[in-house]
């Protein structure tokens, strides 16, 4: 983490613009998750957000061409380091940087994540040609160890380790907190505790809005305070779910639910308790302008995958206030039978009732 600050206090001292911020924030962290990969390089919920699909055949062909290296010696090379990245900083120290008419321009956080995002916007016949030019175009223009960090960032579970909202982020409160203190009026030190609650604002802020440049922007507009105001429940942009914790026994259940309310009643302590519904996490949003929108724990957008839902949240809707929803979608059999989650796919819902169930 401190590496990680420590390079978010250099753009920031340099006067780094939103989009360089909110490309870095993506670089760092380029795995969207450990369990379904595939790249993260904007908001999960965000529309028309398709996938990069970058294949190693790409990678391979963009990086023996950069290097000039021979296939045979590249597997040669990865059989010696097993690590791609290695093994393209080695080719290329092997072979020499491929020579070029006119040098590439320098590479930017900024032009790396535009490059990437423009991969997916690709459709038609030679889109994996085209797909391995511009990866040949950014492995060409990198210097020194940006050549491992890009293969690297290629492949987003080799950076499976790193998370956004764990890491990444709460290294942007810290420096943000750090730089500001230091370049204040009167120099100081930023305080542990002053960091700690930076970087609690950022989680915070991220959890309650998803959205890295609505972040980025609020901080470079008014610090902390703003992101404290900017970055809250807004209809149409998925919040960080609340998720259950295991418990191993009743036992455990009732010591961490007295632990955590106060008592009340001469010490008797109330608890509310609900049946858990084998079904599918989904927040239900509906805007001022009537638009509902259905998204996964996952933050991604499947409204059109419960057009049911969709039709009796309208149905219900009886003003034309904004609001959110937390819900369980499940599917019910026509004897009231809640059955199993693997029910909610789509070529089953023939068979059953489909319900949102309101927490």
């Amino acid at each position: 983490e401190t590496i990680l600050t420590n390079a978010f206090r250099s753009m920031l001292a340099r006067a780094a613009q939103a989009s360089e911020l909110e490309a870095a924030c993506y670089l760092f962290a380029p795995a969207k998750d450990a369990q379904s990969g595939g790249h993260r390089m904007r908001p999960d919920w965000a529309e028309g957000g398709r996938p990069l699909s970058i294949s190693r055949g790409s990678i391979s062909s963009a990086l023996l061409e950069a290097t000039g290296a021979s296939r045979a010696e590249m597997n040669r090379m990865y059989n010696q380091l097993h690590e791609i990245g290695e093994v393209a900083l080695a080719l290329r120290e092997r072979g020499g940087r491929q020579r070029l008419l006119r040098l590439p321009a320098p590479l930017t956080a900024g032009s790396v994540h535009r490059t990437l995002l423009g991969l997916a916007d690709l459709s038609g016949s030679g889109v994996e040609k085209t797909k391995t030019q511009r990866l040949l175009g950014l492995l060409r223009a990198a210097e020194g160890s940006e050549l491992k960090w890009l293969v690297r960032t290629f492949l987003p579970h080799m950076a499976a380790g790193i998370s956004l909202e764990a890491s990444v982020l709460p290294a942007l409160g810290a420096a943000w907190v750090i730089q500001a203190a230091q370049t204040s009026s009167v120099q100081v030190r930023a305080t542990a505790d002053e960091i700690r609650e930076a970087q609690d604002v950022v989680r915070t802020g991220y959890a309650l809005r998803p959205d890295v440049r609505a972040l980025v922007d609020a901080l470079l507009e008014g610090g902390l305070a703003r992101v404290r105001t900017a970055c809250t429940l807004h209809a149409g942009v998925p919040m960080q779910p609340m998720l259950a914790k295991p418990c191993t026994s009743t036992e455990e259940l009732l010591k961490r639910l007295i632990g955590a309310f106060p008592s009340s009643d001469n010490g008797v302590v109330r608890i509310s308790a609900e049946f858990k519904y084998d079904g599918q996490r989904a927040q239900i949003h509906r805007s001022a302008a009537g638009e509902i929108r259905v998204y996964s724990r996952k933050l991604d957008d499947m409204t059109s995958k419960y057009p049911d839902v969709v039709a009796a949240v309208r149905r219900c809707a009886r003003s034309q206030q904004a609001f959110v929803l937390d819900a369980e979608i499940v599917a019910v059999a026509c004897l009231q039978l809640v059955l199993f989650f693997s029910l909610l796919l789509p070529f089953l819902q023939l068979f059953a009732v489909i319900l949102f169930i309101l927490f």
